[in-house]
């Protein structure tokens, strides 16, 4: 019984009271990268930021200008320029909603390329080395 739980557990520290797990959105995953780095860029308002694409991705139609300040490809995720048709390829492996389609949620699908994204990407692997630096 919950009673017997709270009795054994008096300090909270087993994890039979907690939810389950919730999958975070693209964008969050993304931010707690950054943030675990010690690289997000928590900066209110300004103009949309355009990080780093992976290597040997064509650049979208219409361009794609890397934002020159480091701290500004930095910035949270919800301040990146989106196109309809060019999303950018670690928001999309995690589930970033399609723009096209008038829905209420995301795909919650756990796919093998949203793994070998966070591994394989120079993009995290440099959070990695910054967060090992902290």
């Amino acid at each position: 019984s919950r009673q017997e739980a709270r009795k054994a557990d008096a300090f909270n520290r087993l994890p039979w009271r907690f939810p389950p797990p919730q999958r975070m959105e693209a964008e969050a995953v993304r931010d707690s990268a950054l943030a675990v780095a010690s690289l997000l860029n928590l900066a209110v308002g300004g103009p949309s930021v355009f990080p780093p694409l992976p290597p040997g991705m064509p650049r979208p139609a219409g361009g794609w200008e890397l934002n020159e300040e480091q701290t500004d490809q930095h910035r949270r995720s919800v301040y990146i320029f989106v196109r309809c048709n060019d999303r950018h390829p670690m928001l999309d492996a995690f589930g970033f909603p399609d723009l096209h389609e008038s829905r209420g949620r995301c795909n919650q699908a756990m796919t093998a390329p949203q793994a070998l994204t966070l591994l394989t990407s120079r993009l995290t692997v440099k959070w990695a080395r910054s967060w090992a630096l902290t």
